[in-house]
């Protein structure tokens, strides 16, 4: 009996459900503009959104090299997430100044790094020595 199958639909679901209920949210909380810390509460939605389709085309690509390279892209919003939520935080509980712009923008100077490094890891072998290999099994 291969259990791996029986989950891999349910992951799927709970991906696309993932994907739904961020969109929906970031819709939502683009339209609260005068609720304290929305704009970076929008911006995290969005980067769990597309963190979410990035793995639902990598897990529906139809070739190795188009799952890989969706695979790839899901690593670009997981580099931001942490920031954003930080910045979400502290500007929803009032303590938004504790940070200016320039300390707030470095605050994405490691996640864009990180995310050229992996984007580019192909070219230059720092982030991976190997790339990761599909295949497919069963629907996905």
């Amino acid at each position: 009996m291969n259990t791996g199958q029986d989950f891999s639909g349910l992951y799927f679901g709970l991906v696309l459900a993932t994907l739904c209920l961020t969109g929906f949210l970031a819709r939502q909380s683009w339209r609260q503009k005068e609720v304290p810390g929305v704009k970076y509460y929008f911006w995290l939605a969005l980067a769990i959104c597309s963190a979410a389709l990035g793995e639902a085309l990598s897990m529906t690509g139809a070739t190795p090299g188009q799952a890989l390279f969706w695979f790839n892209t899901r690593f670009v919003p997981f580099a931001v997430i942490p920031p954003l939520w930080l910045l979400f935080v502290l500007e929803y509980s009032g303590r938004g100044n504790w940070l200016s712009k320039k300390l707030g923008a470095g605050l994405f100077a490691v996640p864009v790094i990180t995310a050229v490094m992996v984007l580019t890891s192909g070219r230059h072998g720092f982030w991976v020595k190997n790339e990761v290999e599909f295949i497919r099994e069963g629907s996905f």
